[in-house]
């Protein structure tokens, strides 16, 4: 039971003594802790969240120093350009076929995804990423440090059209 009351919910933690404090919903009675422990998941087939930038995500796992999740766009979907304060992410396509545009520091690129592509997504780096395919876009991301809540990502100027 712990496996799923872990990862299915909006998390944010702090870390003492290897005691996660989660909290879900918008209200302190929800507050739950649990040390840290070893755990193991499927795929979810519902969606778990919507990202800031209007992907679907579903949670994997996580450990005190990275959190992992599954992370879905339907066909003809583009997402809503963001840029991360705190974190960094390492994406890997598994499925379907898309568009990730990139700019960090005045460099600017748009990379082709399918399967087997693997990118990266450094701290303060603008992103932007669409379904080019005829069947969803699926990848994992992985998050470092954890990943803080929805306030993480910044809305920025659209690059797609």
């Amino acid at each position: 039971m712990l496996n799923n009351i872990f990862l299915r919910f909006n998390v944010k933690n702090i870390i003492t003594n290897n005691t996660t404090i989660l909290t879900w919903g918008k209200t302190l009675a929800s507050t739950r802790i649990f040390k840290m422990s070893l755990h193991s998941t499927e795929l979810n087939s519902e969606v778990d969240e919507i990202a800031p930038d209007g992907s679907e995500i579903r949670f994997l796992s996580r450990t005190d120093r990275a959190t992992m999740v599954h992370c879905t766009l339907p066909c003809g979907f583009c997402t809503i350009p963001v840029e991360h304060k705190t974190v960094d992410e390492i994406w890997y396509f598994l499925t379907g076929k898309g568009e990730v545009w990139r700019e960090l520091e005045g460099r600017r690129e748009i990379v082709v995804v399918q399967k087997g592509v693997s990118l990266n997504v450094p701290l303060h780096t603008v992103f932007q990423f669409k379904n080019t395919g005829d069947v969803p876009l699926e990848f994992i991301i992985v998050t470092l440090p954890p990943w803080p809540g929805d306030d993480e990502a910044i809305l920025r100027k659209n690059y797609f059209d």
